[in-house]
Formats: C-alpha cells, structure tokens, sequence
C-alpha cells in the first residue's frame, strides 16, 4: 500500500530536517546522509497550493508506522496545521530547507504563535521536486527508515508523548513539494 523503497534519484533531491522542542529551547539536528542536497530549486515560488489531500495520506501512513509500534496514534490538529503551513510558506519564499528562515521565529515561537499549549513538541521537515503524493510518502518513509545516529526524524514520529501533529504539504510553481510536520502533546 505504502512504498517501502525509495528510488535512490529522487533522494539526491530530498532535504531533511528534524527538529525537537522542550521547555521552550530548541535544538535541530540536520540528518547527515549522503543523500543530502542543498535546495536548489528556482529562485522563489509566486504561488503555492496546500495539499490537504497528501497531508491526510502522510497522517494515515505516520499512524501505520506508529500503530507497527504500539505508538498511540496521532490526530491531525489545526493549530499545528496553521504553523506547519506558515513554515512552508516562508521555506518556499525563501528557497531554503531550515527550521528557522532569516527573520522567522523559532520552532517554539512559531507554535506558541498560533495559541498551540504545548509541553512536548518536535518538527520534522522535509524537500523533494516529486511533487506528487508519492513524493511526500517517499520523504515520510524515508524519515521513518533511518537508523542510529542519524535517526532524528524517526525518534519524532514514534515518540510516545505526542498526541497530536499538524502536516502541511506545499507545491509551489517552481515544481518543489515542502512537507513539514510539526508533532505535540498539549498542556
């Protein structure tokens, strides 16, 4: 149902990112593979579509990879949505795979921002010019694949105390799919 093996081309274009919150300082690990590119999309998007669509699949396939693991499955909340969507918005304009774009709030700020309480939350981000919903699955599997040291991403999808996530998937007219996941538990 879900892809388990990622076409290695498609990877060169990937862009990782994890980040993880607690007690409001934040620390972001970039997954160091040989893998790993530098963005090089087109100088910066006009426009931009939300795929609600994608984001629901990557939800459904999250809680399979949870469920794999006696995890508690997540629910989609609106708060992490609004953030999760402002991320790649500002991601996109600036053309850059970060936690943090110049002149933005950190992860914490930016969640706080849209009135989420958190006290445990964490951010996995992601980049691909497969803009299709394979694309956003292939950046999803990847993540939940990795292995030790280098295993960012796949501690914040199994992590037990996170409740809730907010995924927005953005493709924008320079034929580049943003996938950010911000992870919570709420106060």
């Amino acid at each position: 149902m879900f892809p388990r093996l990622i076409d290695i081309q498609r990877l060169r274009n990937n862009v990782l990112h994890s980040c993880i919150a607690r007690r409001g300082l934040v620390s972001a690990a970039v997954l160091a593979t040989t893998f790993s590119a530098m963005v090089t999309a087109s100088p910066q998007a006009s426009a931009a579509s939300s795929r609600g669509d994608i984001a629901v699949t990557v939800l459904r396939l999250i809680n399979s990879e949870r469920a794999a693991h006696r995890v508690p499955l997540l629910r989609m909340n609106a708060k992490l949505v609004a953030a999760a969507r402002g991320h790649n918005l500002a991601m996109s304009s600036a053309n850059s795979m970060t936690h943090q774009v110049a002149g933005e709030a950190n992860f914490a700020r930016r969640i706080s921002a849209v009135k989420y309480r958190w006290r445990a939350a964490a951010e996995n981000v992601g980049s691909t010019t497969d803009t299709s919903v394979n694309g956003a699955l292939g950046l999803q599997s990847f993540m939940y694949n990795e292995t030790a040291p280098a295993n960012g991403h796949r501690l914040n999808i199994l992590n037990r105390k996170f409740r809730e996530v907010g995924i927005d998937v953005l493709v924008d007219d320079s034929g580049r799919l943003w996938l950010t996941e911000d992870f919570g538990r709420s106060r």
